[in-house]
């Protein structure tokens, strides 16, 4: 049904004439080293705002090490399946946002006054415009996981604010200590190449 849809939608675009897609790939964006990162990052994808749209949560040290993966407990597996269903039942209908709405605005004035005075990585990629829709899905996400209805608690929206908080300095971490650096490069890069060949 949904390919039948897609096929139509994509025909009405293109005045009833089919578009062949080959290879087609649904993926996430996501690294496992930050050279590799570094290395196929490219400038158009910074300038863009593609970049911006993913969380990156990077690591600082390795705290664990296994060395042979643990068997999946059988128990914690069913009880967390039975849990996610009973959410999934008790989950419906319109989120009752009135307990939480006042102060996620004042959060998020707050937020956009902070993006306004300071000239962060994040502010420069966009990263903070869809923050507070992130704190919103978190927020979401815990709630639902911690008491499996739709009346949203203020705990609920503070655990969510902490975490997109927690997310925006991380990126505004990685970005300062991955992507900026390589930013740099190809900018130094592009004006050497304008300078031996065009000196007008």
């Amino acid at each position: 049904g949904l390919i039948t849809k897609f096929n139509k939608t994509i025909k009405a675009q293109n005045d009833g004439k089919p578009i062949r897609i080959d290879n087609t790939a649904l993926s996430i964006f996501s690294a496992s080293t930050k050279d590799w990162l570094e290395e196929y990052i490219k400038l158009s994808d910074l300038g863009a705002g593609f970049i911006a749209r993913f969380l990156f949560v990077p690591a600082s040290k390795k705290t664990r090490f296994i060395g042979w993966p643990a068997t999946r407990d059988e128990e914690t597996y069913e009880r967390i399946k039975q849990n996610l269903l009973k959410i999934r039942k008790s989950m419906k209908g319109e989120l009752d946002v009135s307990a939480i709405k006042p102060f996620y605005e004042l959060w998020y004035m707050d937020l956009f006054d902070r993006v306004h005075r300071e000239e962060t990585v994040t502010k420069t990629i966009g990263f903070d415009q869809r923050l507070a829709i992130y704190a919103l899905k978190f927020t979401t996400i815990l709630h639902a996981s911690t008491y499996g209805n739709t009346i949203i608690t203020l705990d609920s929206l503070i655990r969510g604010i902490q975490l997109a908080e927690y997310f925006r300095d991380k990126t505004q971490e990685l970005f300062e200590t991955t992507f900026l650096p390589k930013f740099d490069q190809d900018v130094r890069k592009m004006a050497e190449f304008i300078y031996r060949h065009d000196h007008k």
